[in-house]
């Protein structure tokens, strides 16, 4: 047998890594929040429900089922943990900090709605933030209901001032409203708002 030179597998190794790299650069690009799990639904079934919502056209939908309710505005699909984009909540789970007030009844509001159902989830390929994100932010739907909106025109939380996002003027008005009409925690709790960045409630 033929013996390879050291060189010549050094060579050889060189020219693979080469084509590797080549053929990773025309590789699909992965959905933006995770993979479809279920085997059923497509991303365009999921996005074609909701064509009607001019906003919302180009953004893929994806189906998965909420298997925990972290926090208001925080949850877990197959194991990924999502933020409701454009939603800040009061917080029930903090280090060394008292939970904030309504922070319950945000949460039991997701949980009556969404744990344990499938919902449609997609990522807003306009959002911008200032912040480095470690977690996906998404619209979530659940029975052609936005659950990012009602969170918000219900009062039980706020529009999310510090990034840019497609429904960012619509969800500040429904904040506006359901401040006006005295809806949920504004209500029960005193407020704070800095400007252009979220609101919080504080405890009495």
């Amino acid at each position: 047998m033929k013996r390879i030179s050291l060189p010549s597998i050094l060579l050889l190794l060189i020219i693979a890594g080469f084509a590797q790299a080549q053929s990773d650069k025309t590789l699909p690009a992965s959905p933006p929040v995770g993979e479809i799990t279920t085997g059923e639904a497509q991303p365009e079934d999921a996005q074609a429900e909701h064509e009607e919502d001019p906003d919302l056209k180009g953004i893929e939908f994806y189906r998965g089922t909420v298997s925990r309710v972290v926090e208001a505005n925080l949850i877990e699909i197959s194991g990924q943990r999502l933020h409701l984009l454009g939603v800040s909540a009061p917080r029930r789970w903090w280090w060394k900090e008292p939970k904030e007030c309504y922070s319950g009844e945000a949460a039991t509001f997701l949980e009556e709605n969404i744990l344990g159902k499938e919902v449609l989830y997609g990522y807003d390929q306009k959002q911008r933030s200032h912040e480095g994100d470690s977690v996906r932010r998404v619209y979530v739907f659940s029975e052609d209901r936005n659950i990012n909106k009602e969170m918000i025109a219900k009062g039980f939380g706020f529009a999310d001032r510090a990034r840019i996002y497609v429904k960012r003027d619509e969800f500040l008005k429904n904040e506006t409203e359901a401040k006006l009409h005295m809806l949920g925690l504004w209500h029960r709790c005193p407020v704070e708002c800095a400007r252009n960045r979220v609101c919080q409630t504080r405890n009495w």
